[in-house]
Formats: C-alpha cells, sequence, structure tokens
C-alpha cells in the first residue's frame, strides 16, 4: 500500500500536484494525504511511512500562519534525523528563483535530496520526474509494507487470558481475503473482579488501554482499523474511544464489533458520529447469566450484549441475537462463519435474530427479576455519586 504525502500552503498548486499524480501515475486518490503546515506534515510523518513526499520549502508552522522561509527544509532535516518516519524518496521544491544554483547545491549537499524549482504553473518538473515516481511506486510495492492494510484492536473481559484473541489472530492469519493485517490484542490478564466491580479501578484500566492506543495511533497508519471487545473489554474499549482526545486518530476506523457487553443499553455512541463509515456491531447472546447479575447489582453497567442497545438498528448499527451464553461467540467455528466476513467487509453483514430461543426462565429471571433491581441500583448509585 503505496503512499503519498504533499506538503504546501498553496492549494492550486498542491492540489494540482495531486490531480497530477492520480491522473498520470494511477494513484488512489485515498493514498494521497495533503499537509498545509508544518505541524500537519509532522503528525502525518509520526505515524505514516510514505513512498514519496512532496514537500515546499516555504511553510507555515500552523495553518494559515506566517510564512517560514526555510520550514520544509526543516522538515527534511527532521526526517534524516530519525524524528519521524522515512520515506523512500523526497521531492522538495520553491518557486523562489533568487539564488536557486546555490540553494540547490547547497540542500543536495546536506540532504542527500533533489532541491526542484517550481515555477508558477509550471509542473513540467514532475512530468519530468514520471520514471522516478513509477520506480519508487514498483519497489516499495515488492517489499514489505510497512503500513499495515488492516489492524485488528481485541480487548478481553476479566479472569481471563483472551485466548480467543490469539484464535481470531490465526484465522485471519490462514485467511486469503487478508493481504496485510496486524493483530494487536490488548492483554490485561487476570483483571480482577474487585477492579470490574469498581468504577475508579475501571477506569484505571480505560487509562490504561487509552494511553496504549493513543500511542499506538500516533506513530502508525493503516487503512482500516477494526476494535473487537468482548464482556469488559467492551466497556474499556469504548470508554477509551470516547475519552480519546484527537478524534482524527479514528478516521480509519470503519468496524467496531461488541460481543457480551457488559454497557448500559442506554449507551450514547453521538461522540462517533463524525465517522460516516464506521459500522458497529453488537453481538448479544440471549442465556447470558453474567450480564444479568451485572444489570442487578454493578455500578455503570448492563444487559446490552443481551437485549442490545437502544435506539434505531440499522444502516451503520446491528443488534445481533445469538443462542447461547457469555462466550458463545469462541466456540466453534463462530468466529469464521460470522466474523471474517464483516471483518474483511463489513457490508457483508447479516442480520441474526435469535431472540425466540430465549428461554422463559431466563426472561423471567434476567429480563424481569434483574432488570427490576437494575432500577433501583441505578437510582441508589446516583444518590450516592450526589452525596460524593
Amino acid at each position: 500500500m503505496n503512499r503519498y504525502l504533499i506538503v504546501d500552503d498553496d492549494n492550486t498548486r498542491g492540489l494540482k500536484i495531486k490531480k497530477l499524480l492520480i491522473s498520470n501515475h494511477r494513484i488512489p486518490e485515498e493514498f494521497i494525504d495533503y499537509a498545509e503546515c508544518v505541524n500537519e506534515a509532522t503528525a502525518f510523518l509520526r505515524r505514516t511511512f510514505y513512498t514519496i513526499i512532496f514537500v515546499d520549502v516555504a511553510l507555515p508552522q500552523l495553518k494559515r500562519g506566517e510564512i517560514n522561509p526555510t520550514a520544509g527544509l526543516n522538515i527534511v532535516q527532521s526526517i534524516i534525523n530519525n524524528r519521524l518516519k522515512r520515506p523512500g524518496t523526497i521531492f522538495a521544491y520553491t518557486g523562489i528563483e533568487d539564488e536557486i544554483e546555490n540553494h540547490k547545491q547547497k540542500y543536495y549537499k546536506e540532504t542527500g535530496f533533489e532541491l526542484v524549482y517550481c515555477p508558477a504553473n509550471d509542473f513540467s518538473w514532475l512530468e519530468n520526474r514520471k520514471a522516478i515516481i513509477d520506480y519508487n511506486a514498483a519497489l516499495f510495492n515488492g517489499l514489505e509494507n510497512k503500513n499495515s492494510d488492516i489492524v485488528i484492536l481485541t480487548l478481553h473481559g476479566i479472569r481471563t487470558y483472551g485466548k480467543w484473541q490469539d484464535k481470531l489472530a490465526e484465522i485471519c492469519k490462514n485467511s486469503e481475503g487478508f493481504s496485510s493485517v496486524k493483530n494487536l490484542p490488548f492483554k490485561y490478564t487476570l483483571i480482577s473482579t474487585l477492579s470490574f466491580l469498581m468504577p475508579s479501578r475501571r477506569k484505571l484500566v480505560v487509562n490504561d488501554f487509552k494511553k496504549v492506543l493513543s500511542e499506538y495511533l500516533e506513530n502508525n497508519r493503516s487503512r482500516r482499523i477494526i476494535c473487537i471487545g468482548h464482556s469488559f473489554g467492551s466497556y474499556v474499549l469504548m470508554h477509551a474511544l470516547k475519552e480519546l482526545e484527537d478524534r482524527s486518530l479514528l478516521k480509519e476506523l470503519d468496524l467496531i464489533v461488541l460481543c457480551g457487553s457488559v454497557l448500559d443499553r442506554n449507551f450514547n455512541f453521538d461522540f462517533l458520529d463524525f465517522n460516516d463509515n464506521l459500522v458497529i456491531i453488537n453481538e448479544c447472546a440471549v442465556h447470558d447469566f453474567p450480564l444479568a447479575i451485572n444489570e442487578a447489582f454493578v455500578p455503570d453497567v448492563g444487559l446490552a450484549g443481551v437485549t442490545g442497545f437502544n435506539g434505531f438498528s440499522g444502516k451503520n448499527f446491528f443488534n445481533r441475537y445469538h443462542t447461547g451464553g457469555h462466550s458463545c461467540f469462541f466456540a466453534g467455528d463462530f468466529m469464521e462463519k460470522h466474523w471474517l466476513p464483516i471483518l474483511l467487509n463489513p457490508e457483508k453483514m447479516i442480520h441474526i435474530n435469535d431472540g425466540d430461543s430465549q428461554s422463559y426462565f431466563y426472561k423471567l429471571f434476567a429480563l424481569k427479576f434483574c432488570v427490576f433491581i437494575g432500577m433501583f441500583k441505578r437510582k441508589i448509585y446516583s444518590l450516592f455519586s450526589k452525596i460524593q
């Protein structure tokens, strides 16, 4: 997956370069990033390996800020000093003709890259380097890609080693549909029941995951990000995503799968509205007894992994109901049958509703008694939090 970066505060020129890359080199538009200032460029270069970057020499530090005549060269110097990820090739260009030959020699001597003179509305310099651009594209296509095509983040529940995470990784590894996939299982081995019962202890786990997630996203790039959380892992995942300060890091997030979720059925997903391509699938087990106990007695959690989340189901959000208990998602060929197709393509999601298989005893115990107790639980904890 070759990626390209254009850094130019002149939108007319920068977008023309982008248009030429698309038309002359058949580069898909989604694989070309654009930055207008130093800060945007360095943010991209911290987390993405680029085949080629095109950088204007004179740039502002911030968007629409004051122009620094050597800011682009400073970016190149940061790359050379290994403070940013190294691309395959760098094309630095300038529209300033004064002493251009001296600047070219000095720049080449200091960096080893070519400084190109780019007169207004003249893009012959780009067309003259068509062979170099095509060569680098072919070269990096033949090497192991440092940008993963797909990243799958998984989070397990309490009192477990998350064996299902390893099973899922093996399934993906053996699937012909994945060209480049990186599995990142978040292990918080044997999270105690106490950590789950106490909101303050839960917060510590959320903070730990949020820190790891933020650091990874700031320093890595992929075409797609998929998140899967089971049980308490669904709580950690959604609260960490909700508290993530830089939402731009989630632009590539296109699928969330929650299973056996301990989240409250009224959990608000509005913080993800900025991402129109995101699909959320909530896998429910209609005989999940641990979640019934959660609903009745544990603060700030609920029964979403049984009843589903309240609100509309469809388009980008789906509740699916399966026969089974809290960990039925990891038995037999469930993951191959129900998850592998949607991991490859979320649009292949099919509706499943086996809710009618729910026993009368479970309905009486979970959906009547535990929900009734849960109403008082919420009032008591709400009153207690106000007193504090």
